[in-house]
Formats: C-alpha cells, structure tokens, sequence
C-alpha cells in the first residue's frame, strides 16, 4: 500500500509537470475567475433560490480564503527587506554632535595700594588654542568594522578678525577607553571670501537679514578623515579636537559621522522605497508562487482521481463483460444452428416443388434432355434463396414464405398448393414445356 501511494504521489506530481496537467491547472483558474465574475455581473441573480444562494456562500468562501493566502504571503514577504535592512545596514550611520571648544585665557598680574594683600588678576587674550574633547560610549556613534567619515562644521563670529584668520590647522584624536592613542588625523583650511552668487543672495533677502532671520556669518566644514575605521578589539572611547589658532572665534561647533558604504548598503540607506519594493516583491511572487503550485497539486490530484476512477469503472466493465460472454456466444451459436436447419430445410422444400411441377408440365422422354438445364436453374434458385433475409428467430419468416414451409416444416408430407407463386419468394421457376 505504502509503494501504490508513492507510486500515486509520483504519478501526480508528473502529471502536474505535463502540458495536460499544466493547462488543467489554468483552466480551472480560469474558471474560477469567471465565476467570480459571474458572481459579481450577476449578484441579484444568486439570491433567488437556495441552491444559488449556497452557491454563493461557496464561492465567496473561496474568495476569502484566496485573499486570506495572498494577504498571508504579502505579510510573510515583508519579512525579506526588514531582514536585508537590519542585517546588512550598520546600526549607527549618520550622526551629528555637538562640540564645546574651549580655551585659556591669558592672565595680567597686576598691583596697587593694596598689592600687598590683595592680587587683581585681568583677562586680556586667548592664551590657548579652542579645544573640545567628546566622551564616546561603545557602539553608540561608531559600528564595528564600518569606514566612517568625520567632518567638523563651524560657524565663526561676525567680527573683522574671523577675515583675516588666514589658513589654520584642525587636528583630531581619537582614543580608546586606555587612554591609548588610536588615531591622529590634521586639515588645513581657510575661510574663503563671499562669491557673488552669495552676495547677490544676501542683497536679495536684505530684509530677511535686517530683521535676523538669515545671517551672515562664514560657515566652514572641514572634511577630517572619510577612513575612519572602527575597531571592535579597539573601541573608541573619546575625540578630541583642536582649531590650531588662538584668535580663531567660534560660536558653534559640530562633528558630523557619516557612515562610508558599498553600493549594497548605499542603495539600502538612501534608496529605501526603491530597495524595499524590489525586496518585497520578489519575495511575494515567490510565496505566490508556492500557493499556486499547491493549488495545481490539489486540482491534478482531483483530476488523478477522476481518471483512476473512470479506469476502475472501465476494468469493472470488461470484467462484467467477459464473465457474460459465454452465456452470449451460446446464444449466438444457437441461433446460428437455428439460421442453418431452416436454410436446409427451405432448400430441400425448393427441390421438391420444382421436381412436382416438372414432373406435372413435362414428358418423360423430355426429362432426360432438360436434366442438366434443372439442375443449373435449381443451383440458381438456390444461391438466390440464400442471399434472402433468414431471421435469428425460425418464427419470424418473411410474408412470401409458402404456407406449405410455415405450416410442415418438421413433417413435410403435404404436397405444396400450385396456387402459391413462388416468383414472389424471389424464385424462378425454371422452363416448362407443353404436352
């Protein structure tokens, strides 16, 4: 039993791969459709009697299972891009933080009448170059193993030194949670004039400037490093910047990190519409895909059914059909000796009245002369009694049957009646001659 399963497992799914299979598959899809169709045109239709009303609960429970399968698989589809995103993307990719400088400023001892006991201290100058240290917690702003870019952006005060500041060096270090120097990365930078697209932009919105909405005060980002690479042995801990000049003045400061990607990562992070749809759709034609196989192997097992059934029917017949082939072949050889006795019976009855009515119409002496030419006409006679109609039946004999053949045939002692053509039973009398 467990080899006639397999066997009838194997059986359908070939089936299912052949173009017969294939196309039953589409039909009953096709049909499924135009039910569904039909269901829709005709609506009123369908609640006019029980039977259509069933037919319709049926079908709208196919319906919503179907949607319920597809609703399934565009779920489970959406599995595949959440998954991609959060497995290949880093945690931390684009982060800015604000950086506090700070500097020390220069002290001026000076005395007077109370020098003696009191010490006047007066700040004059920036004595140090502004500073700004960042404590980092692990995995925070950097992921492991990923490049990073760090740019620093400050906007300078709007006074007459910030022009002329000339070119400066901006160094950065970065240290681990030893105190170790990881790395030391410095850029030269300047501060460039206005251009005149930015000059027309600032005569243009005048207004927006008079009343403090825009300002116009030089704005400079200075591109540290774009390969910063964080080691997950070596984990940063802490960042310290420095603007190398002393008369440098900074309102704000801001350490931009933005992760450096590959063209994967790159099309996941700034394509995301993009990359979810071609994600998820693939995913979904993938899962329909199954539920349209499993549709197919339901509907090819249907059909394998079907046909084992009309085999088992069809080998049901030809068993019944040979047990009573006996029975019918002894009819038949029945009725076949039957066809035979009254055939023979009919020729012997010929033969007599042809041999009476010679005997009546002709001489003796012209018997011998037209012996040979009755035996020839009898022979004909004969060949044409044959070809008539004999029935399966000895009591269904055609109407031109003499009364003599219908009434004697077992006893055939009554002499024939020489009323009774025998021209109509399709037989020619031979010739006869006059006394």
């Amino acid at each position: 039993s467990r080899a006639a399963s397999l066997s009838t497992k194997q059986s359908t799914i070939l089936y299912w791969f052949w173009p017969t299979g294939l196309l039953t598959m589409i039909g009953r899809m096709l049909q499924f459709v135009d039910d569904v169709r039909r269901a829709v045109t005709d609506f009123t239709l369908l609640l006019t009697s029980p039977t259509s009303i069933m037919a319709a609960i049926g079908l709208f429970l196919q319906v919503a299972s179907a949607f319920y399968l597809f609703g399934a698989a565009a779920l489970l589809a959406l599995i595949v891009p959440i998954t991609a995103r959060s497995l290949i993307l880093p945690s931390s990719i684009e982060q800015s933080v604000p950086l506090n400088l700070v500097f020390d400023a220069c002290e001026d001892q000076s005395s007077n009448t109370y020098a003696n006991t009191v010490e006047n201290y007066r700040i004059h100058a920036i004595c140090s170059f502004p500073t700004a240290t960042l404590d980092v917690m692990e995995n925070t702003l950097f992921s492991p193993n990923i490049h990073y870019a760090l740019t620093v952006k400050l906007q300078f005060a709007e006074v007459e030194s910030t022009k002329k500041l000339g070119l400066f060096q901006n160094l950065m270090r970065v240290y681990d949670d030893e105190d170790r120097l990881l790395r030391e990365y410095s850029r030269t930078s300047y501060i460039r004039e206005p251009s005149i697209l930015k000059k027309a932009t600032w005569l243009f919105f005048l207004p927006l400037y008079l009343t403090g909405f825009f300002t116009t005060a030089a704005q400079l980002d200075v591109p540290v490093t774009t390969e910063h690479f964080e080691n997950p042995s070596m984990p940063t801990s802490r960042i310290y910047f420095q603007l190398q000049n002393r008369f440098a003045e900074v309102e704000t400061a801001e350490l931009s990190i933005i992760a450096q990607f590959g063209l994967v990562r790159h099309l996941l992070y700034y394509y995301p519409v993009t990359t979810f749809l071609s994600l998820w759709l693939p995913s979904f034609f993938f899962l329909s895909l199954l539920l349209f196989l499993n549709w197919g192997l339901r509907v090819t097992r249907e059909v394998a059914g079907e046909l084992e059934k009309r085999g088992e029917q069809r080998r049901r017949q030809s068993v019944t059909s040979t047990k009573s082939m006996p029975a019918i072949e002894m009819v038949d050889h029945r009725r076949e000796e039957q066809r035979r006795s009254v055939e023979k019976q009919k020729k012997e009855v010929i033969r007599e009245e042809v041999e009476r009515e010679d005997e009546q119409l002709t001489p003796s002496s012209s018997r011998s002369s037209s012996a040979s030419f009755e035996e020839e006409t009898l022979k004909r006679d004969t060949v044409k009694a044959s070809d008539e109609f004999i029935p399966d039946n000895v009591d269904e004999l055609p109407e031109c049957t003499p009364p003599f053949l219908i009434d004697g045939l077992t006893s055939l002692t009554s002499a024939p009646p020489t009323t009774v053509p025998l021209v109509a039973c399709g037989i020619e009398q031979g010739p006869r001659k006059r006394r």
